[in-house]
C-alpha cells in the first residue's frame, strides 16, 4: 500500500498519495533487486534493526501524514490529530502531524515548496472550489439589473469559462414590499433572468436550475413594507 497523506485547506480536507520509500528501507532483508524476501507465510522478513520508523511501501501500511494548508483566500482553520496514544493540534500554515502503525503521532511542518513538489499534480487534479455570486435589481422589477451588478454579471462569466462543467444554482429574493405571492413570483422571475443572461452568453452546465424565494430569506432584516436594496438580489453558487 503507498502512503497517503491528508491536506486540511483552511479547515477542509482533501486527499492526496505519492510518496515513495526508497527500496533499500533499512528493517528488511532485501534481494539482489532490492525487493523484500519473504517468509514462507508470505510476509517480509525484517532485520533486528526493524523499528516502527523502518517501513516498506511492499510490506507495511504507511503511516497517514496530515498537513494544514492555507485556503485560497490566505484564512486558515485548524485541525486535531487524534489517536490511542493522545493527540495534537495543526493550527499555523503548513504544520504537518503523522501518525505511525503504533498510534504515535510526531509533529513536524513542511513549507509551500515541498507541498508543491511533491503533490502539486494531486492538488491541481482538485476540482474548483465553490464559489458564489450576488447580483442586485432596481426596485420592482424583474429584468433590470442594479447598475453595479453588470460588473459582476462579467465576473460570474469570467468563472464560468474556466470550469469544463459547472453545476449552477439561481436563487432569487425581493425585499418585503408587497404580498408574499407576488414577491414569490418576482423573486423566481428575477432568478430566471439571470439564468436566460447566462445561456445567451453560451454559458455551458452540467445543471442550471433556479428557485424563487421571495421575501422569506431577507439579507437585511426589516419590517414589511420596507424598501431595501440589498434584499432585492440572486445569489447564483457555482461548484
Amino acid at each position: 500500500m503507498l502512503p497517503s497523506s491528508q491536506f486540511i485547506f483552511g479547515g477542509l480536507m482533501a486527499l492526496g498519495g505519492g510518496l515513495a520509500l526508497a527500496a533499500d528501507a533499512p528493517g528488511y532483508v532485501l534481494d539482489s533487486r532490492g525487493e523484500p524476501l519473504r517468509s514462507a507465510a508470505g510476509g517480509c522478513i525484517r532485520t533486528g534493526n526493524w523499528s516502527a520508523q523502518s517501513l516498506h511501501a511492499a510490506c507495511d501500511a504507511l503511516p497517514d501524514r496530515i498537513v494544514l494548508l492555507p485556503g485560497p483566500d490566505g484564512k486558515l482553520g485548524a485541525v486535531v490529530v487524534r489517536s490511542a496514544a493522545g493527540e495534537v493540534r495543526l493550527d499555523s500554515a503548513y504544520a504537518a502531524a503523522q501518525v505511525t502503525q503504533a498510534g504515535a503521532i510526531a509533529q513536524g511542518r513542511e513549507d509551500a515548496a515541498t507541498v508543491a513538489g511533491r503533490f502539486g499534480a494531486v492538488l491541481a487534479a482538485q476540482p474548483p472550489r465553490p464559489v458564489s455570486f450576488t447580483v442586485y435589481f432596481a426596485t420592482g422589477s424583474a429584468t433590470e439589473l442594479a447598475p453595479e451588478s453588470l460588473a459582476v454579471m462579467d465576473g460570474l462569466r469570467a468563472e464560468l469559462a474556466q470550469r469544463p462543467a459547472p453545476e449552477i444554482m439561481v436563487i432569487g429574493h425581493t425585499d418585503r414590499v408587497g404580498n408574499e405571492d407576488a414577491n414569490d413570483t418576482l423573486s423566481a422571475s428575477r432568478a430566471q433572468t439571470v439564468k436566460d443572461m447566462l445561456v445567451a452568453s453560451g454559458a455551458k452546465a452540467i445543471s442550471l436550475d433556479v428557485i424563487g424565494r421571495g421575501e422569506r430569506e431577507p439579507l437585511v432584516a426589516t419590517a414589511d413594507g420596507v424598501a431595501e436594496p440589498r434584499n432585492r438580489r440572486v445569489e447564483i453558487s457555482v461548484r
